[in-house]
């Protein structure tokens, strides 16, 4: 069974069960969760980062005005798998501050949860 939460507004916690409904293995979509919790834009600026500190500014600055979605088009797919792998230990830095948001915000509290602490970042590239 699936769940989605779409009304989610600052403050508004998610159901006082919800906990309760994740252990018991029930699925949830939190829609543009990292959005609300406005951490979508300090992630994309840490891969912008991980792409300047691997191909410089120029491709960087690039990739950033077009868009990250964007990022097959201005490098050698063989660069994917570098800058990828920069942006993981950047990432890495970041993990529990992010992770201990989102927990705040679906669960309801800061401790008591587990999470993987090696980013899971996958940049999806056209076949074409």
């Amino acid at each position: 069974m699936t769940t989605s939460y779409t009304d989610y507004k600052e403050g508004l916690p998610y159901p006082e069960d919800l906990g309760r409904r994740i252990k018991r293995g029930e699925a949830f979509v939190f829609r543009r969760c990292l959005q609300k919790l406005n951490l979508l834009d300090e992630m994309q600026a840490i891969s912008i980062e991980g792409i300047r500190l691997v191909l410089g500014s120029e491709v960087a600055d690039a990739v950033q005005r077009k868009g990250i979605e964007h990022i097959h088009r201005f490098m050698e797919i063989d660069k994917i798998g570098e800058i990828t792998d920069v942006i993981y230990d950047l990432v890495r830095q970041k993990n529990t501050s992010w992770i201990s948001k989102i927990a705040a915000a679906i669960l309801g509290s800061e401790k008591n949860y587990y999470f993987e602490s090696f980013p899971n970042i996958r940049f999806i590239t056209p076949y074409d």
